[in-house]
This record gives C-alpha cells, sequence and structure tokens, in this order.
C-alpha cells in the first residue's frame, strides 16, 4: 500500500509544479489555461484514486519546496472530495475538445474536457453512496467532524448527490438536450461490444466508450 499511496501523489506534486510554473510562463494566457486545466484534471484523478482507499488524506495544493515539506496533517475526507470536484469543474470549463486534442497530439492518448465531466459524474455516484449508508461506512459518527459533510459543493443528502451525478452523464449522451457539440460519444448497447472495435462508429462520427 505505501508504494501505491506514493505512486498516487507523484502526479499531485508534478500537477502542483507544473500550475505553479505557469504563472512566470511566457506562453499565450489561453495555452496557459488548457494546461492548467489538465493538470487540475490529472491531480483530481490522484486524488479520487487515494481517498476512496484511505479516507483522510495529506491534502497537498502547492508545489513542494525546501520551506513546505514536512509532513502535512491529513485533511478530512469531504474536504478531499471538494477539492477534487473543484479541479474537475475548472478542467472540464477549460480543457481542450477531443478536435483540440488531436490537432495538437495526433495519435496521441490525452484526456480531453469530457472525461472530466465523466468523472464528475462518477465522483458524484461515490458521493452519493457515502452519504446513502452513514452506517456503513469507515468514520465513527460519534467523533467530531467524522460524519459527512459535503455542502461546500452544495450537497446536502444522497439524492442531491445522484442527481448531480445523472445530470453529468446525461451530458454526454446523443439525445440529451445539455450535450455539447464538440461531443461525440455515445453508450454501447452491448457491454461485450466494449471488447471487439468497429469502425462504423468513426464512420458514424462517434467516439465508442
Amino acid at each position: 500500500n505505501g508504494r501505491y499511496f506514493r505512486s498516487l501523489y507523484t502526479p499531485v506534486f508534478r500537477a502542483n509544479a507544473l500550475i505553479a510554473a505557469l504563472e512566470k510562463s511566457p506562453v499565450d494566457e489561453e495555452y496557459k489555461l488548457a494546461i492548467e486545466a489538465e493538470a487540475r484534471f490529472y491531480r483530481a484523478v490522484a486524488y479520487f484514486s487515494a481517498v476512496r482507499i484511505w479516507g483522510d488524506l495529506p491534502l497537498r495544493m502547492e508545489e513542494v519546496s525546501v520551506e513546505n515539506s514536512s509532513a502535512k496533517p491529513r485533511a478530512p475526507y469531504y474536504d478531499v472530495y471538494a477539492q477534487i470536484v473543484e479541479d474537475l469543474e475548472f478542467a472540464e470549463a477549460n480543457m481542450r475538445t477531443p478536435a483540440q486534442v488531436e490537432a495538437i497530439s495526433t495519435g496521441i492518448v490525452r484526456p480531453n474536457k469530457f472525461a472530466a465531466t465523466a468523472y464528475l459524474s462518477s465522483v458524484y455516484v461515490t458521493i452519493g453512496s457515502l452519504l446513502a449508508s452513514p452506517d456503513d461506512n469507515f468514520w465513527d459518527p460519534s467523533k467530531e467532524g467524522r460524519k459527512p459533510d459535503f455542502s461546500a459543493i452544495g450537497v446536502e443528502t444522497a439524492e442531491e448527490a445522484y442527481s448531480k451525478a445523472l445530470s453529468y452523464a446525461e451530458a454526454l449522451l446523443p439525445e440529451s438536450p445539455t450535450r455539447d457539440a464538440d461531443c461525440q460519444y455515445r453508450l454501447l448497447t452491448k457491454f461485450g461490444d466494449l471488447f471487439e472495435y468497429d469502425d462504423s462508429f468513426a464512420r458514424d462520427g462517434y467516439t465508442s466508450w
């Protein structure tokens, strides 16, 4: 577990260093915004993996330096989730579209803004499950600050979390009125088809997922 724990903080530290370096970068603001969004996406994914395993975590949001290299106390798990949501919302708003990603990284697998949308749905499903089963989780409700408090992201009940999860998931579907015009994904009707390549998806202008 120790090795995996450290491996999840590697993208966190790298994202923090990159975000800090962008402040002095000479590149144009639009480019910097897209890069910061991508870095925050990776940071959110790492924290999302970690918080589901360990709960409370050291919440590192700054570049590690000599001055701040000492160990940090663990932040409450719900504060970690709030930071994950904040990063993913920023990523969704500012990451590149699939076409923009392909234009600068042809043939290289790289996340786009709709990956952030999908992760937001998954995060809210997880939050909903925490709120739906308060007596069947890792916290001790008798201790101060251990009950789930997701008010920072506007969620008080499991139903509210699941509603947000559904909203983000539906935004990726072709028939959704909130679907972004740049989103070219659709769900497969058969689970087994996930493991087979069908070029008709490409001919129809869709990417399967």
